[in-house]
């Protein structure tokens, strides 16, 4: 099986895919990876604190408008901790505590009105509170889900899962300040929704949640949409299993924000990788660093 990510990785360079998922080359944690994943993680924790939450919550908090206090201090004391417990590779990437807080901030700000909103709804429409209201809480979310599929012949992991009674809804969360739909965005949802529904799930549509934005941009299945994934898990496979190193991608914006950009570029150090993995493996259909598209 292969990664949903592959997919997106093979689209946007298969080069790019050989050098990490074939050499395994090591890719450098920079400052802006480093802040993507306590982000995720972040957006992970909040789901995770959501039914105690709801639970705290009484006839008084909403007389007394507190929800919104409420939420907001639990979110609070989430990224504190957070920080807390990443304070040594922020100060390692050379970067301020302070700064990792704005940056949280900026999403936890978007969290805390969504679910503030929705708690509110979910009282207003069952008039419940505590216990009662967590049990007919709607929707649910899960998070951090693994599915596979041997049928697809693909695995993957949704940031997170909106589940309605007769729906079931991935998001994948991108963070920055721009909301462009990029083509491996919309692959990577399909890849989920195929996997949702191969694993039993009803799921006809996803969404990318882009959260310091507080927007989320829809994507549908459809047959062409299934049609390209089907054939990108093919190529990507043949990518892994034949060990031929791929062309060098065209598109410098690309390779300028590749994190592999100075050793794929090193004829001397693909070679040498190239005959440790021939090797290795016996079987190496090519070998030249240097074929161009």
């Amino acid at each position: 099986m292969i990664d949903v990510t592959t997919l997106s990785t093979y689209l946007y360079c298969p080069r790019k895919l050989f050098l990490d998922k074939v050499l395994n080359l090591k890719k450098p944690m920079t400052q802006a990876m480093l802040i993507g994943k306590i982000k995720h993680v972040f957006m992970q924790k909040i789901v995770e604190s959501l039914e105690k939450l709801v639970v705290s919550i009484n006839k008084s908090d909403v007389e007394r408008n507190m929800i919104p206090v409420k939420v907001r201090e639990r979110f609070t004391s989430i990224m504190n901790s957070l920080i807390n417990e990443n304070k040594i590779d922020i100060l390692a990437h050379e970067l301020s505590l302070e700064t990792i807080k704005l940056e949280l901030e900026l999403v936890m700000d978007k969290e805390v009105l969504y679910f503030s909103d929705l708690i509110q709804k979910n009282i207003k429409q069952y008039g419940v509170y505590s216990i009662p209201l967590w049990e007919q809480f709607s929707p649910k979310f899960r998070t951090e889900i693994y599915l596979a599929s041997k049928e697809l012949h693909l695995k993957g992991k949704i940031d997170r899962l909106v589940i309605l009674p007769e729906l079931s809804i991935p998001l994948e969360f991108k963070f920055g300040k721009s909301n462009k739909i990029y083509d491996g965005y919309k692959i990577q949802i399909g890849a989920y929704i195929l996997l949702l529904q191969s694993c039993g799930y009803a799921s006809g549509y996803g969404a990318v949640l882009f959260p310091e934005l507080a927007i989320q941009e829809k994507i549908s299945m459809n047959p062409f949409l299934k049609h390209e994934i089907t054939q990108l898990i093919k190529k990507a496979t043949i990518i892994l299993s034949e060990n031929s190193l791929p062309s060098y991608c065209n598109n410098k914006i690309k390779c300028n924000a590749c994190p592999f950009r100075i050793r794929c570029y090193d004829e001397d150090f693909i070679n040498e990788e190239m005959r440790k993995l021939h090797k290795i493996t016996g079987k190496v259909k090519q070998t030249k660093a240097l074929n161009r598209t």
